[in-house]
C-alpha cells in the first residue's frame, strides 16, 4: 500500500513497483488517515508511507498502524535527510526508511529484503542496513 499527498509520486511509485512480480500495489492513499482506515480493512504486507503528510505525521500513523492486531512492515520516506527521522521512525517501529529521490534505486531491494522468509530475528539488522 502507498501513502503520499503527492498523486504524482504515488503514479511513479506505482509504476516502479509494476516491474516487480512479485509486488502488487493494493491501494493508494493521499493522507494518513484514510491510509489507517485501509490498513484496518485490507490487511497489506507492508506499506510505504511519507513522513511529512498532511493531515498526521507518517511516524505517527506508523505508530497506530504498528498497534494494529496484524501489523504491516511500515517503510517511511522523507524528501529530507533519512538520519533527521531515522531515530523517531524506528522509535515508532518503522521497518525501513528511504530518501525519497533514492526510491527508484532501492524500493524494490528494501520490499524484498523485509518480505523475504528469513527468519524474524534478522529483520532488525537488516532494516538497520535499508536505513542507511
Amino acid at each position: 500500500m502507498l501513502v503520499d499527498n503527492s498523486a504524482d509520486l504515488l503514479r511513479s511509485t506505482k509504476r516502479l513497483l509494476a516491474t516487480s512480480d512479485d509486488v502488487e500495489v493494493i491501494g493508494c492513499a493521499t493522507s494518513c488517515r484514510d491510509a489507517l482506515e485501509c490498513v484496518s480493512r485490507m490487511h497489506p504486507d507492508l506499506v510505504l508511507v511519507d513522513v511529512t503528510m498532511g493531515d498526521m505525521s507518517g511516524i505517527e500513523a506508523t505508530r497506530r498502524m504498528k498497534a494494529e492486531p496484524r501489523p504491516p512492515l511500515v517503510v517511511l520516506t522523507t524528501l529530507y535527510d533519512e538520519s533527521r527521522y531515522e531515530r523517531e521512525a524506528m522509535a515508532a517501529g518503522a521497518d525501513g526508511l528511504v530518501a525519497k529521490p533514492e526510491l527508484g534505486t532501492r524500493l524494490l531491494r528494501i520490499i524484498h529484503v523485509l518480505t523475504s522468509s528469513e527468519p524474524t530475528g534478522t529483520r532488525g539488522s537488516e532494516g538497520s542496513d535499508i536505513s542507511e
